[in-house]
């Protein structure tokens, strides 16, 4: 804590290689998902509890990923950002219990859907982000338990980055 703040060193698990571009302005966003993803993991208890901490969990990332429409980054920046959330929500897919993983399912399809709605509005991404973003986030799905699930996001992301 330093000056009654909390510090969350954001972490670089889902990343290959860094972005070229900075996104310190969207660092209290993606630290919340990190701290949201990491409070997840050490929940445990009735499955009344899990419905509610998900319920909740869901609304709060919805909410961050809205902030990233008030002030828009560059295009490589959003899909970035955008793919960590991913990833961090398919973190907490592999953790929550079975009777709540579809409303982690159903985030993670908007998140999906957020992302392939800015690549059709905007051509300016580039080829080789997309191509990184796609590996980490491909690798992310891999945590996905439920195999249904799972392969249905991996065809709507080939939906996403080829179409």
């Amino acid at each position: 804590m330093h000056d009654g703040i909390l510090q969350v060193p954001y972490g670089t698990r889902f990343t290959h290689q860094l972005p070229y571009f900075t996104y310190q302005d969207k660092m209290v966003e993606l630290c919340t998902c990190q701290l949201l993803t990491l409070v997840m993991e050490q929940i445990s208890g009735s499955l009344s509890l899990w419905k509610h901490v998900t319920k909740h969990y869901s609304s709060t990332i919805k909410n961050l990923v809205s902030r990233l429409f008030a002030s828009p980054p560059s295009s490589s920046s959003y899909c970035f950002l955008i793919g960590q959330y991913f990833c961090h929500i398919c973190q907490v897919a592999s953790i929550v219990q079975s009777e709540v993983l579809e409303q982690i399912f159903v985030l993670s399809l908007e998140l999906l859907n957020t992302l392939d709605e800015f690549a059709s509005n905007n051509h300016t991404i580039d080829s080789m982000e997309l191509i990184n973003q796609k590996t980490v986030m491909l690798s992310a799905v891999a945590m996905v338990p439920d195999c249904e699930k799972r392969s249905r996001l991996v065809q709507k992301m080939n939906t996403v980055f080829e179409g």
